[in-house]
């Protein structure tokens, strides 16, 4: 019986992926933070103390979601499902998006649901870079966490850094940026030709500078919210959307100007 017991255990200990588990239990202890420091275990509304450490565990809950879909997936090698319902999977990602940015706040547990689905979708997306260079990919969140980390302090002490003039700025270059991503792609699509490395390269460059200059904006945005935060009014499911996707977008770049 002894021996039996032993057996079942080892063959627990060896389904296990340990990786997975973490980013499970990174999740879950994130959610609970959230329901005890965002919502006071009220369901019904978020609160207002400690504004920026809430703005923070979404951002972290946003990577968590997204790791442990992306772990997820390469525990199962799923991959080839993702890139046969990839485009799909980008449309629901953009209607979850919108509902979550626009909705009002009364439903906040739908709101949290459709938050935490639209980051696991996201996560199925970032699989297949993950897939490409997993090493790479790691070394690369870590990086856009210290340059994230950095330039919110920078942010914090230099709050008019960027002027309605850079803001002007930033905005056209946006526009620009998604532009001329969409012509690479159709570009692609038809040619099914590469992108060229260089040009790949000066993109990356331009991007990182510009989603820097966003976490700057966005981080005093946030800085300033915690004097204007009221109870009931706030919404950190739409309010971190903004510094969620500079992150993400800062870490693209980065990825893609390192592969």
């Amino acid at each position: 019986m002894k021996k039996q017991s032993n057996f079942l255990i080892r063959n627990i200990y060896k389904m296990i992926n340990y990786d997975i588990f973490s980013s499970y239990l990174t999740t879950g202890i994130i959610f609970a933070l959230i329901s005890f420091n965002s919502m006071g275990f009220n369901p019904t509304k978020f609160i207002c103390k400690n504004y920026l450490l809430n703005l923070m565990l979404f951002l972290a809950l946003s990577i968590s979601l997204i790791m442990s879909s992306i772990l997820t997936i390469d525990y199962f090698k799923k991959y080839e499902l993702i890139r046969d319902n990839f485009w799909l999977i980008i449309i629901i990602s953009f209607l979850i998006f919108m509902y979550v940015l626009f909705s009002d706040s009364k439903n906040i547990l739908l709101k949290m649901a459709m938050y935490s689905l639209l980051f696991i979708l996201t996560g199925l997306q970032f699989s297949l870079l993950y897939e490409r260079r997993k090493e790479l990919f790691n070394n690369t969140l870590v990086y856009a966490l210290v340059v994230m980390f950095i330039f919110s302090i920078f942010s914090y002490y230099n709050p008019d850094f960027v002027s309605p003039t850079v803001y002007k700025f930033m905005l056209y270059s946006l526009v620009g940026l998604i532009l001329f991503y969409l012509g690479l792609i159709i570009k692609y699509y038809y040619d099914k030709k590469e992108i060229d490395e260089n040009l790949e390269k000066y993109i990356s460059v331009f991007g990182i500078g510009l989603f820097i200059l966003y976490i700057i904006y966005d981080m005093n945005v946030i800085y300033k919210g915690v004097d204007k935060c009221r109870d009931g009014i706030v919404d950190y499911t739409s309010e971190s959307l903004g510094i969620v996707y500079d992150f993400l977008n800062l870490f693209l770049n980065m990825f893609s100007y390192s592969k």
